[in-house]
């Protein structure tokens, strides 16, 4: 319990321990263990970055950013039935990247509103979910500009990929390896959009919706 607590401690006070005036804010919290929850909260501020490493089973992350800009999110894990929720509201120049490297029932759930969102999950394993919900826009018109943007990896059998998206200039990718795996993207936009989905193996579903 000590470990717990004094790791979510750490991550909280980085995050409140600077103002928003300032370049440069960092919280990055590291956990070895089992049962474990983290969280980060980092509200408006610019420049801002997150770390977290998790090495156990049925560890929880949770990080949010809301009112920020040039901001990063990553989070690592390592085990069984984890989970990781990333939110990011009202910024620009969002990242947030997120790695399971193995395990069995995991699950990562990354919600992004703003301009210019990128996010990346990468899961190894059997069993596991990712969704990816975006709405949002680039800094400015045309192909050229970076917009939002989705990729996922799936390492596995019977895991689940969905990529939500809404707003102008859009791209979402998924890959999976492995057999009886499942695909979703739903993309609305008036501008460019971009989807596709790659599979390799056997009794995959894959889904793509355009409007």
């Amino acid at each position: 319990m000590s470990i717990k607590l004094s790791a979510l401690a750490l991550g909280l006070g980085l995050a409140f321990g600077a103002s928003g005036a300032m370049a440069q804010v960092s919280a990055t919290i590291e956990q070895r263990g089992s049962f474990n929850d983290s969280a980060i909260l980092q509200d408006d501020v610019s420049g801002s970055s997150v770390s977290i490493s998790v090495r156990g089973d049925r560890n929880d992350a949770d990080v949010t950013q809301d009112e920020v800009s040039n901001s990063t999110v990553w989070v690592t894990q390592s085990g069984d039935n984890g989970d990781v929720e990333v939110d990011q509201e009202d910024g620009t120049n969002l990242l947030a990247t997120v790695t399971q490297r193995w395990g069995w029932g995991n699950e990562v759930e990354i919600d992004q509103e703003g301009r210019n969102a990128t996010a990346h999950v990468t899961q190894g394993g059997s069993y596991n979910d990712a969704e990816i919900d975006q709405s949002g826009s680039s800094s400015y018109f045309g192909w050229g500009s970076s917009g939002v943007a989705a990729y996922v990896t799936q390492y596995g059998r019977g895991n689940d990929a969905e990529i939500t998206q809404t707003g102008r200039n859009l791209t979402a990718h998924i890959n999976q390896y492995g057999s009886y795996n499942e695909a979703e993207i739903s993309q609305r936009s008036t501008r460019p959009h971009v989807a596709s989905i790659s599979q390799w193996g056997y009794r995959n579903d894959a889904s793509i919706t355009q409007r």
